[in-house]
């Protein structure tokens, strides 16, 4: 199913029932970064102790993933970020470490969440938002979000703290343009 269109942070946003809504960006070699930063502004809407992907994109077939943005884990609701041969996690504009902050205290508020990777290899797997595609189909039919996502971006490089920090703290969102 697809995602409900909704108020959001900046304008018009995507809300995701955490049951079997995304979105799937085909692979395209435009996608084939070997550095990134993936932005979005989400406001959650309910609590689990489970994987939940924001955006992410999988590698080959298993349940790996060459880049990740979401929370949780088995056992919390820690904002988690990974992909490449080193990465940064912003909530905020504020550098974290991935899974050590929870995202319990930022139900139903609007917080903006990016990550920057380098040492991304190429793929052919889709981009998936509001899910991930953990298994042989490559679909995005696992880890859903119930949540709301807008100014959703993809940069084919890392971004600078300052940039990420304009992201963050620009209403309506500063226009550093996409690149894909």
């Amino acid at each position: 199913n697809v995602p409900t269109w909704t108020t959001g942070k900046i304008g018009g946003a995507l809300q995701f029932d955490g049951l079997n809504d995304s979105i799937q960006i085909p692979d395209s070699t435009s996608l084939d970064l070997r550095a990134i930063t993936v932005s979005l502004w989400i406001k959650k809407l309910s609590t689990i102790t489970d994987w939940n992907t924001f955006m992410g994109r999988q590698s080959g077939t298993g349940t790996g993933d060459l880049w990740f943005l979401g929370y949780g884990d088995i056992t919390s609701d820690n904002y988690v970020a990974s992909g490449g041969t080193g990465g940064t996690l912003y909530r905020n504009g504020v550098a974290i470490s991935s899974n050590t902050v929870s995202s319990n205290p930022d139900l139903n508020i609007w917080v903006h969440l990016a990550f920057t990777g380098t040492g991304i290899l190429a793929e052919t797997s889709s981009v998936c938002i509001g899910a991930g595609a953990n298994d042989a189909t490559r679909n995005c039919n696992s880890e859903l979000t119930n949540a709301v996502v807008d100014d959703v971006r993809i940069y084919n490089r890392a971004l600078t703290l300052a940039e990420i920090q304009q992201l963050a703290n620009a209403t309506p969102p500063e226009t550093i343009p996409p690149n894909v």
